[in-house]
């Protein structure tokens, strides 16, 4: 299945970081309408949150984010010299 825009009704309600669209004004005028965000349910508040800040927020859309790039291992052409000790 491709990751594509799905209602939020239909986000993960279990903690998982998702990508969220905001097409409402944000509480932050600096903030995107694109923020990552995470379902937060406690005993006397729960919601959409972003991760960074914890903003409440009201997300319109959803999607899952990408998978990180993976890292291809380098050797350092350092690590492998030896280092002489300073006389």
């Amino acid at each position: 299945m491709k990751n594509k825009w799905q209602p939020i009704d239909t986000a993960p309600r279990d903690s998982e970081i998702i990508l969220g669209y905001l097409s409402q004004a944000t509480p932050d005028k600096e903030m995107s309408k694109y923020v990552i965000i995470r379902w937060v349910s406690e005993q006397y508040s729960h919601g959409w949150y972003t991760t960074k800040g914890a903003y409440r927020v009201y997300p319109t859309y959803w999607r899952r984010l990408p998978k990180p790039p993976k890292e291809k291992r380098r050797l350092d052409h350092f690590a492998k010299r030896e280092i002489e000790p300073p006389s």
